[in-house]
């Protein structure tokens, strides 16, 4: 597991490579932008965080938070991130519809 660089200290991120040598980011996702809506929009088990893994526009999601995720070994990220859910991304169009 690679640390980020110093500058990096609002959030942890975490870089490892997958069995298929895919480069993954890892973090923790605590509070979600709307907390009032929190129930309307999001599953209970990720009430209390979940895990977002990353891969080029792959993105996956891994809940609940395990407790000391950031001191996992590759092996058990690597395996977080099989168990994880793949989500879509919301891509707006780059020109307004007439």
């Amino acid at each position: 597991m690679t640390p980020p660089p110093p500058s990096f200290s609002a959030s942890q991120v975490f870089a490892f490579t997958d069995a298929e040598q895919r480069g993954w980011e890892v973090r923790a996702i605590r509070d979600p932008l709307l907390p009032a809506h929190r129930a309307r929009y999001l599953h209970p088990a990720y009430a209390g965080g979940w895990l977002l893994f990353t891969c080029g526009d792959e993105r996956r999601r891994y809940a609940p938070l395990p407790a000391e995720w950031d001191s996992a070994g590759e092996a058990q990220l690597r395996e977080w991130c099989l168990g994880a859910i793949q989500v879509s991304t919301l891509r707006l169009p780059l020109e307004p519809r007439p």
